[in-house]
């Protein structure tokens, strides 16, 4: 992608080495890209010294054109996520709004493994407490252009990890102001089920064929065409995402659970998929119906561990018939 390999590989290996050493770098109790328990910090790594390499790192990473080569990019993303505990307090804040941007508008890159390193970067920066709190303010923003890319097939099996730091941050809200966000995101994941829903109908209106073998993602390639068992599949697995960490969140204004918001927004697409995915070959619906089975017990087991009447209590019917 416009590169000569001459220009960017030695500054690829030097971001990819900086964010190896990130756990040992950052203070006890940061978080590294995956979140692993970072080992004791270096006595060497004075908070001084990562403020003069991290600022100026981040921000020339930030500023990469969207034409820079992939592996570039993703080595500026990985180095981002890596030290989100750094962007989350002191110097590292005033990279943070540069940081985040450039993993938003990283989601939208047509090669899956930006995209995809895009998501692992966000939820980083949204598992992280400094950061998470700085990007509170930005929600209403950021929100719904993380959610336009739930809509690209690049991201694949690293959607539902969007998904996954998107409520991670939500559920930092005040109960106040959870509401609105939750219900659009719930319409972004209810449109992802609709429009599963309309790929299986056209599949069961089809003459019968053999399914398509699932190819991996080629590093640097583009993605490939998605199935209809690997779409509906997809959107069972962002829903399941959402409602399985939402136990977390503070009840809404109205008393209701943040389960219920969400399945209540869904619940109509989400059974139409699922009576169109009974009309599918069993070859075909196969994963679907698994995925199905999962959402159905992660909502439950979400809205199920606070104390008193069950939350679901109004859907427990139309659980029990799907």
């Amino acid at each position: 992608r416009g590169a000569a390999a001459a220009s960017w590989r030695p500054v690829e290996a030097c971001l990819y080495a900086l964010a190896a050493i990130a756990p040992a770098l950052l203070p006890r109790g940061g978080r590294g890209g995956r979140g692993e328990p970072p080992p004791p910090p270096s006595p060497t790594a004075a908070a001084s010294e990562l403020d003069t390499v991290l600022g100026p790192l981040l921000a020339a990473s930030a500023a990469l054109p969207a034409d820079a080569h992939s592996q570039l990019l993703r080595a500026s993303l990985k180095l981002g996520g890596a030290f989100a505990a750094w962007l989350g307090k002191g110097a590292g804040t005033a990279q943070l709004e540069s940081t985040t941007q450039f993993a938003l508008r990283s989601l939208h890159d047509p090669l899956p493994s930006v995209a995809q390193e895009a998501s692992t970067a966000l939820w980083s920066l949204c598992s992280d407490g400094g950061c998470a709190a700085a990007l509170l303010p930005h929600v209403p923003s950021l929100l719904p252009h993380a959610l336009a890319a739930l809509r690209a097939p690049a991201l694949g099996r690293a959607a539902e990890a969007l998904v996954h730091a998107l409520v991670r941050l939500l559920v930092r809200l005040p109960s106040a102001d959870l509401a609105a966000p939750l219900a659009t995101l719930s319409a972004a994941i209810a449109e992802q089920l609709a429009s599963a829903r309309d790929a299986a109908a056209a599949s069961a209106a089809s003459p019968p064929r053999t399914p398509p073998r699932k190819q991996p993602n080629r590093p640097g390639g583009a993605a490939p065409a998605a199935d209809v068992e690997s779409v509906a599949a997809g959107a069972a697995r962002r829903l399941r995402a959402a409602i399985k960490f939402l136990d977390a969140a503070p009840p809404l204004p109205d008393g209701s659970h943040a389960v219920v918001c969400v399945l209540g927004e869904c619940w109509g697409p989400l059974e139409a998929l699922r009576q169109t995915a009974a009309a599918l070959p069993a070859a075909e619906a196969e994963e679907v119906r698994l995925e199905l089975c999962a959402t159905y017990e992660s909502a439950v087991r979400a809205a199920g561990r606070g104390e008193g009447s069950h939350p679901l209590a109004p859907l427990l019917s139309q659980l029990a018939a799907a």
